[in-house]
């Protein structure tokens, strides 16, 4: 009798709670339990166990549900951004200059993809490719090519915050606050250059950012570019 009531006394709560997820259908046979037991609420009230597994429920629901939204958002967003990408690319493929098609990649990443400042660098000189020096920027020094050699090796974008004397040397021609940038490599067989994209929005180009838009927009736009020099 002793070492029975001993064996009760030392159950615990762990005891109880491994008991109860090795026996998971405990309370299929027990049912009336479910009724008595009461969980502590926020409010203070206690409620029934079933009542509570109500209340998890449609948390886990609702949270579902917010979280299908975000999602169908952001399916909406991308398809809207493949079909802005769609455009765009029809109207550099059917560009007939090195001006014309600067003036479209400029107009279009403006205005249908938010980018406040753009410019084009290109590392040779502008007698190299036969192009005028308002079309792009010509780094002949290389202090812009040697100081991003990494990204142009890479061949990969990067976004995020840059130095203000960064954004100044890349954006030279910049007018108002620029607080993110992308740089988007081109390469081709006679090309080598780097596209700048810049927002006053810190978030646009953030570093955690994916990059596989901005590296079709740039091989797209060596591709095309490289018809013409």
């Amino acid at each position: 009798m002793k070492s029975q009531i001993s064996a009760v006394t030392t159950v615990n709560e762990q005891d109880v709670v491994r008991f109860l997820q090795g026996h998971l259908d405990f309370f299929k046979s027990h049912t009336h339990l479910l009724a008595d037991l009461e969980v502590p609420h926020e409010t203070g009230r206690a409620i029934s166990l079933v009542e509570r597994q109500l209340s998890l429920l449609r948390e886990h629901k609702r949270a579902l549900k917010h979280q299908l939204q975000e999602l169908m958002q952001i399916a909406r967003e991308n398809d809207q951004l493949v079909q802005r990408m769609h455009e765009l690319t029809l109207k550099l493929v059917n560009t007939r200059s090195v001006d014309e098609l600067m003036a479209t990649v400029y107009a279009g990443l403006r205005r249908d993809f938010a980018v406040d400042q753009i410019s084009l660098w290109l590392f040779c000189t502008p007698q190299e490719v036969g192009m005028v020096q308002q079309s792009a920027l010509f780094d002949e020094d290389f202090r812009i090519r040697n100081h991003f050699e990494n990204i142009l090796r890479e061949r990969k974008p990067v976004c995020g915050r840059f130095r203000r004397e960064q954004i100044d040397r890349l954006l030279p021609n910049h007018e108002g606050l620029v607080e993110s940038l992308a740089l988007i490599p081109l390469h081709g067989s006679r090309l080598l250059g780097l596209l700048v994209l810049g927002s006053a929005d810190l978030r646009r180009f953030h570093a955690g950012k994916g990059t596989d838009m901005l590296q079709r927009l740039g091989e797209i736009i060596s591709a095309v570019l490289q018809l013409y020099i």
